[in-house]
């Protein structure tokens, strides 16, 4: 017995093409595969046996309870156990939506058990339709050039031959004869609804299968003797009425009854053969077949002449009745006769008209094709041989006629035939009646109108029509004059026939001929006139009629009208080019709109069809239409216009125009929604047209509130109805959403546009308001809805199944698009989201929407809706704030199981499987539950213990593995679509770092063979088919991005021995450098293509993707060179030549957003691969390279700072690389870049000076305006770092790496006036606090410029103090800068200092104006001088902070504060004549700063201490820890800390360098001390005396001034730590555990030395003053001369012990010598170098005794 080898519905999608199979050999296959079953039709299927029976049960891989059920279902279907089986497994991998792990255990549920055999049954009687209908497919197309599978489908039938027809009619003679099944027979679950399913399927098979045979004999003849079968057949089945189970028929039963009429008639009437009475001549007529078979046609005669009591019988009756006319010429009974008497009297024409319009005959299906060729050839062999007037009246026949000649093909056959025979009759008849009988021309015309050729001809007939007709009494009796006979008039007077129209007016002496016998008399006038300007004046007339109400004539009018713009609207919609020429009779439609929509009660077809008709119209010109409309007031319109959305949504304001009147009135009242559909379709076409589109907000604000919200709530006459308005609702939204614009992004940035536009009121209205209750009541239709209304259409490709679903597409792409288009700045969840995924909603109560919306994935008819609303799910993934997996609840295991079987079949559609793969890549990211549900990775023990992940039964991971194995790429089971959603997939896993996943994936066999494969293969030239190849390219970016992740995050030891083999394979093959010469050639069809770039799609645009993806290859790489092999030093060239060609080609292409963000990307790449590759790069090289893309780029007009700022870092990385060939000596080429780069910052300061960023502000003041400084915090610094990469940073970066070539340098300088720029602009920038950043950069330049002297004497000519010294105060606030500022010490480093701060910038400028008063001496003095008035007490305060602050920023200023001291103290004197009283207090408060500095520094545990203090509580501390610091305080300990921290280290570093700048700038200040010793006539009063006469040690209190004993202090200080110093090295540093200190031994030297001879230079200023006692001058000598004995007894210790003296010869170092620690070694060996404290020792004998 044959098994069920795959459903009907997939064989079915396989032959109609809408499966993932869809090549010709494929589908060939398929039918090859499938010929058995596709012959034997629904006799494939066998009853039940006892050998299947016993076979079943043998089976040992199927359980004894699913055996069980199955023989139960067997029974129940009445179908074979072994096909039953089958059965069930099809069931169970397509339609079951349960668990598939509980369903056996399930099967004991009497209750379950009988609700599956429903089911079962259910997927049984669709496979069997599916069968007939894949026939029936086969047989619609297989005659169609057209078509791609004809051959195949021809070969098919040639291969079953006569059998088919023989099978299909047994098979109908079997389901007609069927008994109907009984809870005895089949089981207790027969119950009667059960049995009325069974007798419903029963007719739909039969309709099937009489429709197959309808369709076989279209294109096979019929013999005689089966035309002959057929109507004993279906004589005796009553035309489908007698069936046997018509007792258990439900209600909907009827149609398939009537359908089983229709199909047994045209059976028949297409046997008879009629088409061959048309074609032949009547000569050949007795050739015909079946009076040739005289037997059978005397049978056939016999058997029709005896019918005539069942409608059905009406069109055998009339054909057999012309047939017989033509094969018996010679029979004068009147049997003919009687047989059409009978057909007119049964109603032939409305049988056939209700056939025509009944489904599936009244659509555009192959079926309803054939039925109305035969309909055709029935009705022109009838007139070719009656009279039309002998067939009953002429309305009847045009109601056939017009569905008939609406098909094209039939349409350019009528025009292409004789006009006097056939159906041609029947136009004349018309024309000849016309405009007497209104309708039936103008219905044939609108008919006759179905493309632009015969719209053409309907145009010139209906303009030249040859003659007038109407009732003669019409005329009197003085205008006429008739002939002997009466049967001939002429027209005495003119006669105008219309009295608004001048141009239709018959000339008198015109004839005309009474053509009707019978009843008035109707005269027919000779006269040609154009039917156009009728129609114009029919209109006209009815304008005047309708004027004083609605009656009898008025509603006759109507009528006109109506047809008259239905004509209009036919040939409008074929023929734009006769807008203008019909445009007199367009334009009366405006003003019929106006009065009838005011009217009481008015005709509303007459609005319908007239609006029907502006619809039209407005597809062409829709700014003329909506002008002329708005003067009805018939749409929708607002007395004033509104700005705000919720105004314009709230309806205040708006008027709902006679459209809404109408509406409320008649059309909801009665049901029946004519013009609501028109205007609908209206809306849609100016929509899409207007130019401004503001207009028409009131009408899409009233479809949205009014319409669209409760449409659904409605009365309906007709059900379609309720589908048409939501179609066309959602087409208007849909295209509003979808093409229409928002904002008008062109507008200046300072304008606000601040009009409504429809897209903006068409979000907000569907999101917040009813409207979108009714969208996501379409959604909620439910996949059971829809199956059942599919199950019961007509036409598989036609019917209300298939509105529905189009509607449900049409929801689903609304909703997407919403949710992408929801405002950004919404405060609140609208409406339709909360409804969309807070609760349940829709028709389906109980179930949440989302999982409803879920189960679409059970809908098989349209794939395209599973896929949309799969990519609803992906969407609702991606934005909304819930759990996907919670919402679809206990039905989640089964929608994965339905999704998973989809995604693996091999005949599902592909877009469906790669939507489906790109909503798990979405959910991996955002939904990690739906993402574990699909993944279904389980845990087991493994080896030592350790748990292992393995893949489920149901993985995606599995399926998507399976998809890119390498014998598969490049074939149809693994396509490049399909290809890059699978390898996208696995992206996603590696970016989320789903371990589970990614172990089980490197543990699979081959997989990183399969997965590199594409990286091996090379892609064909983009050229050749942009399409394919961007596919791979996507594919091949994931590829990389998975590779450099995994080499990344996974260390070269622990790389999968495969995956290394891999990259081996990849390196030696040289595939980094074949890909990077690829990206150039991209790089070259990416500047020639052409078109706008959407920039919302520019992070999906592949090459784009591509380019990202090879820099992140190309990064990991250069950072992990060993794992990939790619050490080469030729290689690393040859990619950055390549690198740099691509760029090259970009910034020459720069005028779209998709090269400029490709610049982006690449330039990117380059200056991040520099710092790992310069070391085989060539820096010259590189840079004459670079010079001329920098060029390129800085001469566009474009603002391109991505691209210059990592140009610019790139120059910068180079120009610091340390190279044989320097760019100092290419002067050209450094010309060349300081050109660019002046102009560049030029630009920046200039004409674009920096702007205020949010950065800036955060990073510059708080919400109070206080300085927020770097002690803000990370976000200060995170600000800075990033403003340390813009543009105007790198640029003036670039400048002072330029410095070291001074002429050149100062050239481009002076040529762009650019050192008066940058000071203007850091002028600017620090009076408004702002780009902390740049201005520093710019002071780092000041100062690298200052170190030349020529750039010094330049930059001080320009203004420097004048432009900075009082903008600098700004960089200051309040002392608590000092004091208040905490800074935090990174592993005891002074890193933090070096983050961007405003008190940053005012040390740099100390140091400036250091630099440049040392450099240009006194040409720089008067401005030195004012800087030091303005900031005299930022100075003060900075050198008094010491006392109570040690912080790293406090004490790096107070440093730099002392140095800039220093340098001025070298011309004192003018210093104190232009600021004597600032001389002084500077005086004082730096010997006060040498008081506390000496202090700290004897005390180390004190000092140590007060660093602990401020750095764990600066804000204060408890009284228990302020008693402990008085105490250390007053201690008078100078004991080392025995493991001093790093912190304590380098604040006493940095108290030492203050101290030697402190002193140094003192001994500037004190006489010399040879000249005091000596010169006797010195004027001592010039220097004044600066320390205490007291000798007491140093304390931090404030009460304790600097004395003797501070000098004192200093050098027992130096002594100290000079013994501390390893004696082995001079420079050898104090030791720590965190690592070397920073204090040296030459700057313990350079402070012992200035402490002495500044002792010394005091104490003989002590000794000349006459002022002081002797008494208190020999005390002085005593405690000085004790001292100073005793600091050199140590001293002489210290240098028995090996360690060298100070020379006494050499000169001291300056501050900023010690400082750089440039400081010259200083060796203790010969006797000269013991002067200096020869000469200590000399004093002390030769003065102090």
């Amino acid at each position: 017995m044959a098994a069920l080898v795959g459903s009907g519905r997939e064989l079915w999608q396989i032959i109609t093409g809408q499966s993932f199979l869809r090549s010709q050999d494929q589908v060939g296959a398929e039918l090859q595969k499938n010929k058995l079953r596709l012959l034997n039709g629904l006799l494939f299927h066998k009853p039940p046996s006892d050998a299947s029976a016993k076979s079943l049960k043998e089976k040992k891989d199927v359980k004894k309870e699913v055996k069980d059920f199955t023989i139960r279902t067997s029974k129940f279907l009445g179908l074979d156990e072994l096909q039953t089986n089958s059965l069930i497994e099809l069931y169970l991998a397509q339609e079951f939506r349960e668990s598939l792990e509980e369903w056996e255990t399930k099967l004991s549920d009497e209750r379950y058990a009988q609700t599956l055999l429903a089911r079962l049954a259910d997927f049984y009687y669709e496979d069997r339709i599916y069968i007939l209908q894949s026939i029936k497919h086969l047989l619609s197309y297989s005659a169609d050039d057209k078509h791609p599978y004809k051959e195949k489908y021809d070969d098919c039938l040639q291969m079953f031959g006569d059998q088919l027809i023989n099978k299909v009619i047994e098979q109908y003679k079997v389901v007609f004869s069927r008994e109907a099944p009984s809870a005895e027979t089949h089981g207790n679950a027969m119950d009667e609804r059960q049995v009325a399913k069974w007798a419903l399927q029963c007719l739909r098979e039969q309709c099937e299968l009489l429709e197959t045979v309808f369709l076989y004999y279209k294109e096979y003849e019929m013999h005689p003797t089966r035309l002959l079968e057929f109507a004993r057949l279906f004589k005796t089945q009553g035309f489908g009425c007698r069936q046997t189970n018509k007792h258990h028929f439900s209600p909907g039963a009827e149609v398939f009854v009537t359908r089983l009429g229709f199909l047994s008639s045209l059976i028949l009437i297409e046997g008879l053969d009629l088409e061959y009475l048309q074609e032949t001549p009547a000569s050949a007529v007795p050739n015909h077949p079946i009076p040739q078979d005289q037997d059978t046609f005397k049978a056939l005669d016999r058997l029709i002449t005896g019918w005539g009591d069942n409608p059905h019988h009406a069109p055998v009756l009339l054909g057999w009745a012309a047939l017989r006319f033509v094969a018996l010429p010679d029979d004068t009974s009147p049997t003919t006769r009687k047989l059409g008497s009978a057909a007119l009297n049964i109603g032939v024409f409305q049988y056939l008209s209700g056939l025509l319009n009944t489904e599936p005959f009244s659509g555009q299906t192959v079926l309803a094709g054939v039925v109305r060729l035969i309909v055709r050839g029935l009705l022109s062999t009838v007139l070719s041989m009656f009279h039309e007037d002998t067939l009953g009246g002429i309305h009847d026949l045009i109601s056939v006629v017009t569905p008939v000649l609406e098909q094209k093909q039939l349409c350019r056959l009528f025009w292409e035939s004789d006009q006097t025979s056939g159906l041609g009759v029947l136009l004349q008849s018309a024309c000849n009646r016309f405009p007497l009988e209104f309708s039936p021309l103008l219905r044939l015309l609108t008919a006759l109108a179905v493309d632009r050729e015969t719209t053409d001809r309907v145009y010139e007939f209906m303009s030249c029509l040859p003659g007038y007709t109407e009732l003669l009494e019409e005329n009197k009796h003085g205008d006429i004059q008739g002939s002997a006979s009466g049967t001939v008039w002429t027209l005495l007077r003119h006669k105008a026939l219309y009295r608004a129209s001048a141009g239709l007016v018959i000339p008198a002496g015109t004839q005309g001929e009474i053509i009707n016998s019978q009843g008035p008399p109707v005269v027919r006038w000779e006269y040609t006139f154009n039917g156009w300007m009728l129609c114009s004046c029919e209109l006209d007339s009815f304008l005047q009629y309708s004027a004083g109400g609605f009656d009898a004539a008025s509603k006759q009018l109507a009528v006109r009208v109506t047809e008259v713009a239905e004509i209009l609207n036919k040939m409008l919609s074929f023929d734009r080019t006769l807008t203008e020429t019909l445009q007199p009779v367009t334009a009366k439609l405006y003003p019929i709109i106006q009065r009838l929509g005011a009217a009481p009660n008015p005709p509303i077809d007459v609005v319908a069809s007239c609006v029907q008709c502006l619809a039209t119209l407005a597809q062409y010109k829709p700014d003329k239409v909506w002008l002329d409309l708005q003067q009805t007031g018939f749409l929708p319109f607002a007395g004033s216009s509104h700005m705000d959305v919720n105004k314009a949504l709230s309806g205040s304001g708006m008027y709902a125009g006679n459209y809404g009147n109408l509406l409320m009135s008649l059309e909801r009242p009665s049901g029946y929604y004519p013009v609501t559909i028109a205007t609908l379709k209206l809306l849609l076409a100016l929509a899409k047209g207007l130019q401004f589109q503001e207009g028409i907000i009131p009408a899409i604000v009233f479809v949205l509130k009014e319409v669209f919200a409760s449409f659904y709530k409605w009365n309906y006459t007709n059900l379609k109805d309720r589908q048409e308005i939501g179609r066309r609702c959602l087409e208007i939204f849909h295209w509003i959403l979808f093409v229409s614009e928002g904002k008008d992004e062109t507008m200046d940035h300072d304008s606000k546009d601040t009009r409504l536009t429809l897209r903006e009121v068409c979000v907000n209205g569907l999101l917040y308001t009813e409207a979108g209750h009714s969208v996501l009541e379409i959604l909620a239709t439910g996949v059971e809805n829809i199956n059942n209304v599919v199950k019961l259409q007509a036409s598989a490709f036609e019917g209300p199944g298939q509105d529905l679903i189009q509607m449900v597409k049409l929801a689903f792409s609304v909703v997407n698009r919403l949710l992408l288009l929801k405002p950004a700045d919404g405060e609140t969840t609208s409406p339709l989201e909360q409804a969309l995924t807070y609760h349940a909603g829709g028709a389906q109560q109980g179930k949440h929407l989302v999982s409803v919306i879920a189960q679409y994935v059970y809908h098989r008819h349209d794939v395209r809706l599973t896929r949309l609303a799969t990519l609803m799910l992906k969407r609702l993934s991606q934005v909304a704030p819930m759990s996907v997996h919670a919402c679809l609840g206990d039905q989640a295991i089964p929608i994965r199981d339905m999704y998973l079987t989809r995604l693996q079949a091999k005949t599902e559609d592909l877009r469906l499987k790669v939507v489906i793969l790109e909503w798990l890549t979405v959910a991996v990211e955002t939904q990690p539950g739906l993402t574990e549900l699909f993944l279904n990775l389980q845990t087991k023990e493994g080896k030592e213990g350790v748990k292992e992940f393995t893949v489920g039964k149901n993985s995606c991971l599995q399926a998507a593995v399976d998809m890119i194995e390498a014998k598969k790429q490049g074939t149809y089971l693994c396509p490049p679509e399909l290809h890059c959603a699978a390898v996208a997939f696995l992206h996603a896993l590696w970016q989320d770092r789903r371990d589970g996943a990614l172990s089980v994936l490197r543990g699979r066999e081959k997989f990183w063979e399969s997965l590199l494969l594409p990286l091996q293969k090379d892609l064909p030239a983009i050229n050749t088919n942009p399409q394919v190849v961007t596919g791979q390219l996507k594919t091949c970016a994931h590829v990389m991005n998975i590779m450099a992740m995994e080499v990344h995050s996974i260390g070269s030891s622990s790389l999968n021995k495969e995956l290394k083999k891999c990259l081996k394979d990849f390196a030696d093959k040289k595939r980094f450098i074949h890909w990077s010469e690829y990206m150039t050639s991209l790089v070259e069809h990416l500047c020639e293509e052409e078109g706008p770039v959407d920039p919302a799609h520019l992070r999906e645009n592949p090459y784009l993707v591509f380019l990202s993806a090879c820099r992140v290859a190309l990064l990991v790489a250069a950072s992990q060179e060993t794992t990939m092999h790619l050490a080469d030093k030729n290689m690393k060239v040859k990619i950055i030549q390549n690198i740099l060609i691509g760029i090259t080609t970009l910034v020459s292409h720069l005028d779209s957003v998709l090269t400029v963000k490709a610049a982006t990307l690449l330039t990117g790449l380059y200056v991040a691969l520099l710092p790992h590759w310069k070391g085989s790069l060539q820096p010259l090289d590189q840079l004459e390279r670079l010079v001329p893309i920098l060029e390129d780029v800085v001469g566009n007009s474009q603002p391109l700072e991505k691209i210059k700022t990592p140009l610019f870092s790139a120059i910068l990385t180079l120009l610091k690389v340390k190279g044989e060939d320097s760019i100092t000596e290419d002067t050209e080429l450094v010309s060349r870049l300081l050109s660019v780069v002046c102009t560049v910052v030029q630009e920046a300061t200039v004409y674009r000076p920096p702007q205020p960023t949010e950065s800036g502000k955060t990073a510059g003041t708080n919400g109070q305006g206080e300085n927020n400084d770097t002690g803000n915090g990370d976000s200060g610094i995170q600000t800075a770092k990033r403003d340390t990469y813009s543009l105007e940073n790198q640029s003036v970066c670039v400048l002072e790496a330029l410095c070291s070539v001074p002429e050149v340098w100062l050239e481009a300088m002076r040529r762009h006036c650019l050192l008066q720029a940058l000071l203007s602009t850091v002028e600017t920038c620090l009076n408004s606090r702002r780009n902390l950043s740049f201005v520093e950069t710019a002071m780092q330049l000041f100062l690298t410029a200052a170190k030349e002297p020529k750039a010094a004497f330049v930059l001080a000519g320009s203004g420097v103090t004048q432009h900075l010294c009082i903008p600098l105060s700004t960089t200051y606030q309040s002392p608590q800068d000092l004091s208040g500022t905490v800074l935090s010490s990174l592993n005891g480093s002074e890193k933090s200092l070096d983050a961007p701060s405003w008190t940053g910038v005012y040390r740099m400028s100390l140091d400036l104006e250091a630099l440049l008063l040392g450099t240009l001496k006194h040409d720089f003095l008067s401005d030195a001088l004012d800087f030091v008035g303005v900031h005299q007490d930022r100075m003060l305060q900075c050198l008094f902070a010491v006392r109570s602050s040690l912080q790293p920023a406090c004490l790096l200023e107070v440093e730099k504060t002392s140095l800039f001291l220093f340098q001025l103290v070298h011309h004192s004197r003018e210093w104190q004549f232009h600021l004597p009283q600032l001389h002084q207090a500077m005086k004082e408060a730096v010997c006060h700063l040498v008081h506390t500095c000496a202090a700290m520094l004897s005390r180390p545990r004190l000092l140590d201490h007060m660093v602990q203090s401020n750095t764990k509580q600066p804000r204060g501390t408890p009284t228990r820890q302020t008693s402990v610091t008085r105490t250390l305080r007053h201690s008078s300990s100078s004991d080392d800390v025995d493991k001093p921290s790093q912190e304590l280290l380098q604040v006493q570093a940095r108290l030492l360098r203050i101290l030697g700048n402190s002193l140094s700038m003192l001994r500037h200040l004190t006489p010399n001390l040879c000249e005091i010793l000596l010169d006797q006539a010195m004027d001592v009063s010039e220097y004044p005396l600066m320390f205490a006469l007291a000798f007491g040690s140093p304390t931090v209190d404030q009460d304790s001034p600097p004395s003797l004993g501070t000098l004192l202090a200093c050098v027992n200080l130096g002594l100290r730590l000079l013994v501390k110093v390893e004696p082995s090295r001079v420079t050898s540093p104090i030791k720590s555990p965190g690592g070397p200190a920073p204090v040296q031994k030459p700057v313990v030297l350079y402070i012992l030395e200035n402490s002495l001879l500044l002792l010394m230079s005091q104490a003989a200023r002590y000794l000349r003053e006459p002022g002081i006692p002797v008494r208190d001058k020999q005390l002085m000598k005593r405690e000085l001369s004790t001292e100073l004995g005793t600091f050199l007894l140590s001293l002489q210790r210290y240098i028995k012990r090996g360690a060298p003296p100070s020379p006494g010869s050499s000169t001291l170092p300056s501050p900023q010598q010690f400082q750089r620690g440039a400081t010259p070694r200083m060796a203790f060996g010969s006797s000269q170098e013991h002067a200096f404290f020869q000469l200590v020792n000399t004093f002390m004998k030769r003065v102090l005794r």
